[in-house]
């Protein structure tokens, strides 16, 4: 019986940030320019606002896209990007580490023996405890992993 092992929130962080993140600096912009074109501040804070929708779009496309969600079952890991799920044989994992400790939502990584369709690594929001943000999720996997 498969088992989720990633957070609920893979998909709020992988597709729906994202698109706000450019969607309302998107709109609110171009109308600082329309709305008052005579005055100096309305455009530098527009074009200010649209350095600040590429810087953050750009942190956005490194950490929340290549979200994957994953699932378990006895004998392999389910990965998905929501529009696509492989199988890989539990056996073929090679490491689950941290990549970016501190940072942002609390990112995990798997790294397989072999290149799978999304790659030789992968990165996941491991389902934590909401009161220790305990990696505990990733730390079974990694468990799991090295009994395998």
């Amino acid at each position: 019986m498969k088992r989720t092992i990633s957070s609920r929130l893979t998909f709020f962080y992988k597709i729906i940030i994202p698109l706000f993140s450019l969607v309302i600096p998107g709109i609110v912009a171009p109308s600082l320019i329309i709305q008052e074109p005579d005055k100096r501040w309305g455009l530098l804070f527009a074009m200010t606002t649209g350095l600040l929708v590429v810087a953050v779009f750009v942190i956005f496309l490194l950490v929340s896209i290549p979200l994957k969600y994953l699932e378990i079952d006895d004998h392999f890991l389910f990965v998905s990007n929501f529009r696509r799920t492989i199988m890989v044989p539990l056996s073929e994992i090679e490491e689950v580490g941290y990549p970016f400790p501190g940072l942002g939502p609390l990112t995990a990584s798997v790294k397989f023996k072999i290149p799978t369709a999304f790659g030789k690594e992968i990165l996941f929001l491991p389902r934590v405890s909401f009161w220790s943000f305990s990696h505990s999720t990733a730390d079974d996997l990694r468990k799991i992993a090295g009994k395998k």
